[in-house]
């Protein structure tokens, strides 16, 4: 599995977008456009688009 996460642009933490993936391969090919979550670090809104999230692999 893989995770979508951002980086918190108040605070530098990495947050998770909640957004997961089978494969990386799955994550490469999807296009996320005008996507918004909820920050647990700062408590606002941040864009969540394909220039603003990382893959993250969980280790099982």
């Amino acid at each position: 599995m893989v995770q979508a996460m951002i980086t918190c642009p108040k605070t530098g933490k990495a947050v998770s977008t909640g957004i997961t993936f089978g494969s990386l391969a799955a994550f490469d090919q999807t296009m996320l456009v005008n996507n918004t979550v909820r920050c647990p670090a700062c408590g606002e809104s941040h864009l969540v688009d394909n220039s603003a999230v990382k893959a993250f692999p969980n280790e099982m």
